[in-house]
């Protein structure tokens, strides 16, 4: 029996980078991974925020809470990461290619 709001069994936890809030990503690949909670409070330089989900495209940086973030965007969906995350695996993506 799977408990519910329980992280399946060999994932990786770590903290929300605005809230602190212990929260789950499997694989955990990006650095400074931002809640969904916490993205929904989103905003892109002028105010608003837009996603063009065919071109994997949007909005960027964005400011959560006032702070600098950045949004991953790839196959219709997105990650938010604070900004340090997003330069350390850019950083970290382009060396291995």
């Amino acid at each position: 029996m799977r408990v519910l709001n329980c992280p399946p069994k060999g994932t990786i936890l770590y903290k929300c980078f605005i809230c602190g809030i212990r929260t789950y990503d499997y694989p955990p690949i990006y650095p400074g991974l931002i809640c969904e909670s916490c993205s929904l409070r989103a905003v892109g330089e002028d105010g608003t925020l837009w996603h063009d989900s065919w071109k994997d495209e949007g909005s960027n940086p964005i400011f959560i809470d006032g702070v600098k973030c950045w949004r991953r965007y790839r196959f219709g969906g997105f990650k938010d990461l604070s900004y340090d995350g997003w330069i350390k695996w850019r950083n970290k993506y382009y060396e291995q290619r």
